[in-house]
Parts: C-alpha cells; structure tokens; sequence
C-alpha cells in the first residue's frame, strides 16, 4: 500500500486510510489514518454495504401513527421515500379508529435521529443540490421541495408554488 500511494498521481488531493481486522481490531496499516476529513460520495458504498450487512436487504423504514390519550403522534424512523401521498393513506388508514375520540393536537416526533439534521461539514461546499438535503426522521421528499413558477398576467409577478406544502420554505416573489 505505501509503494502505491508513493506512485499515485492524485493531483493533490488528500486521503487517509486505517485498514484493521474486522474481527480483532488489530491495525494493519495506516496512511495519515487519524487526519479528519470530509467523506468523499464514494464513502455512500461503505454506508450502504454496512446498512444492507447490519439490516438486511428486506429492510424497510416505518412512519408509524401512535395514539396517546387526545394527542396524536406521527413517528418517524428516517424513511427516506416518504412521501404526501404516503401519509395522506396513513391518514385514511388510522381516520376510522380516530373518530372514536377526538384528538386534541398532533406532534410530528422527529426524534429518532441524534445529533441535527446536517452533517458535520456540510457548511464547507456552497450548493443547493438535491443530493444535499437535510437529514431527518420525518422528511417528505427526500427534503426537499420542488417550486414551479408561472407566468401572470402582463405586468404582474409570476405565481410561484411550492411542493409539498410547508413553513421550511419562504419565496420573495420580486419578479415582473
């Protein structure tokens, strides 16, 4: 491994490596292997080998609805396809038990992630790509939304609509 970090033409960039027993824990062999960086996106492959190892390929996220005397709570678990459609069916699922008692408010328990919702780091790239979206228990979309904008009439500002619904995302709509 030395001989082939010595040859390689990387162009600057830097890496650090630890390669150890997986069974003992015994390093065999490091290069700069406590220097902290920023994962590369081929870092995904190890976090999906490790997922698919540790839950199984029939593994799937749950968005459950859980009663608790007049409050309703919508737990998530991390499902990272959930989407309006999904709950909307939840909704109609749990409606006929609901109607029984009446519920007195609703929580969204975003709970099951430690730790925020961006990752350490996340401030060192400047961009707004999809693939950046936040991390959260409860996430529609993947995190993110999609805005449409239309044309108005002549002389007015464009509608501009935003999906799924939400707070998270605020539009100044200056255009004309």
């Amino acid at each position: 491994l030395r001989r082939a970090i010595a040859k390689a033409h990387l162009g600057g960039a830097s890496f650090s490596m630890s390669v150890a027993d997986a069974a003992s824990g015994e390093s065999w062999f490091r290069h700069k292997g406590a220097k902290l960086l920023i994962p590369a996106s081929t870092m995904k492959l190890f976090t999906s080998a490790v997922a698919l190892d540790k839950l199984g390929p029939a593994y799937r996220f749950t968005t459950e609805i859980r009663r608790k005397k007049d409050t309703l709570y919508l737990v998530g678990n991390g499902d990272p396809v959930l989407q309006l459609e999904h709950l909307e069916q939840l909704a109609r699922t749990a409606a006929p038990a609901l109607q029984k008692k009446p519920i007195a408010r609703i929580v969204v328990d975003d709970s099951f992630f430690a730790g925020g919702v961006l990752p350490p780091g996340f401030d060192k790239k400047n961009t707004d790509a999809a693939y950046r979206a936040s991390v959260g228990a409860v996430a529609l979309h993947g995190g993110t939304a999609k805005v449409s904008v239309t044309p108005g009439r002549e002389g007015a500002a464009p509608r501009v609509a935003i999906s799924p619904p939400g707070r998270y995302v605020r539009i100044q709509n200056k255009a004309l």
